[in-house]
């Protein structure tokens, strides 16, 4: 596992610009980039507990998003955690993270950077699977 020092400066500078312009555009880089994190299975900052049935299992915190489902909260760093109103932080995989997220219809993706009163961008799972369908696409 990687440490609360793991930094996603490119993800967080494409959330930053994408928040500034939400364009067609600027999603499509920020859901390139997540895409490209995903590939390479990195290490990413929640706000969860290990889940007590299951050592080296988290439970993420997240919210209910405008669509009905759970959007687990992630974090590019630990300035943007500290941020937040989070509490717990934890490191894990995010292909691990992603795993229930496609197999539960209730669950709807990932919020990033969540921050009470200031928003989030979600990332659902449509959206990453349209990320993961391009990367392989021009992986041909």
């Amino acid at each position: 596992m990687g440490k609360y020092s793991e930094l996603h400066l490119k993800l967080e500078k494409l959330a930053d610009q994408f928040l500034r312009d939400q364009s067609d555009a600027n999603s499509n880089l920020l859901i390139a980039e997540f895409t490209r994190l995903i590939l390479s299975d990195a290490d990413v900052l929640i706000d969860g507990s290990e889940d007590p049935d299951h050592p080296g299992k988290y439970d993420p915190s997240g919210y209910e998003g405008p669509d009905h489902r759970f959007y687990f909260h992630i974090f590019t760093s630990k300035l943007r955690f500290d941020d937040s109103e989070a509490k717990n932080p934890m490191v894990t995989r995010l292909q691990g993270l992603l795993s229930p997220i496609f197999d539960n219809e209730y669950l709807g993706g990932v919020s990033l950077n969540y921050k009470a009163g200031a928003g989030t961008i979600l990332i659902s799972k449509e959206d990453i699977m349209k990320g993961l369908q391009a990367a392989l696409k021009a992986a041909e």
